[in-house]
């Protein structure tokens, strides 16, 4: 896969993980989980910034991968916890 379309079929693959659950919870099916529960992936990205975001009220996580980027849009109310958060961890303490 070419280097610069990885953060878009991320995107794809994330878009419709959540769009499947807010089917089913809106149907109130119940929500299948792998056995043993769902795994988190952790990357290590090349950067990443806050930048202003094409949805009103929301700014924009984007972490690069080389050449590809993925964004994720965050509400405005939830900046303020998101960086007190980032701020303890960054200083060697925990989140509050």
């Amino acid at each position: 896969m070419p280097n610069d379309k990885a953060g878009e079929f991320a995107g794809y693959v994330l878009h419709n993980a959540k769009e499947s659950f807010d089917r089913a919870t809106a149907k109130k099916e119940p929500v299948r989980l792998s056995p043993g529960g769902s795994v988190r992936a952790d990357v290590l990205p090349t950067m990443a910034v806050l930048a202003k975001s094409h949805r009103p009220n929301h700014a924009a996580l984007v972490f690069h991968f080389g050449h590809s980027m993925i964004g994720f849009d965050i509400p405005r109310e939830h900046l303020e916890t998101i960086g007190r958060e980032m701020l303890a961890l960054s200083a060697g303490g925990t989140k509050q």
